[in-house]
């Protein structure tokens, strides 16, 4: 959709919403920017495009562009060591199958990571008394923020930073 409203002139081209470390819904994402007067958003949440009907149904209410995207987060070798490299995907067939069990794998790794961070840290003695948000992740995606804002909502370490 383009609202060709020219005093709407701010685009956010990389918006994670709270399907993977963002605040807000999808909608509020979307509502936000519309208040903000921007003309265009991309929803980018990390290895998930779940947020993306949510934000294009939001983007027929408020005007404001949504430009389907994703996030994925690799893991490669350079001089011997690991690296983390971001890729944004934008204007992808998020519905497609083939797209979509690529994604299962992403989340499943996702998953993984967060019991294996999980464990580091109550091996560590820096043990999350509520681990809900691992529990109750259901289609979201987990990363290290949740994690870092467990840690310091449970007082165990002074910044989520």
């Amino acid at each position: 959709m383009n609202n060709n409203n020219t005093s709407n002139l701010y685009v956010d081209m990389h918006i994670h919403t709270n399907y993977s470390d963002g605040v807000f819904t999808p909608k509020e994402a979307v509502e936000y920017a519309a208040k903000m007067k921007f003309s265009t958003i991309s929803i980018t949440d990390h290895d998930c495009v779940d947020g993306t009907d949510e934000a294009l149904k939001a983007e027929v209410e408020t005007g404001v562009e949504v430009v389907p995207c994703i996030e994925l987060s690799l893991e490669i070798m350079f001089n011997s060591q690991k690296n983390e490299i971001h890729i944004l995907g934008y204007y992808m067939d998020y519905k497609s199958e083939i797209f979509q069990e690529a994604l299962a794998v992403f989340k499943k790794v996702r998953h993984d990571r967060a019991v294996e961070i999980f464990e580091k840290l109550k091996k560590s003695g820096a043990e999350l008394k509520d681990d809900s948000f691992v529990k109750d992740a259901g289609n979201k995606v987990i990363g290290r923020l949740h994690f870092a804002k467990a840690l310091f909502e449970q007082k165990l370490v002074g910044s989520a930073q």
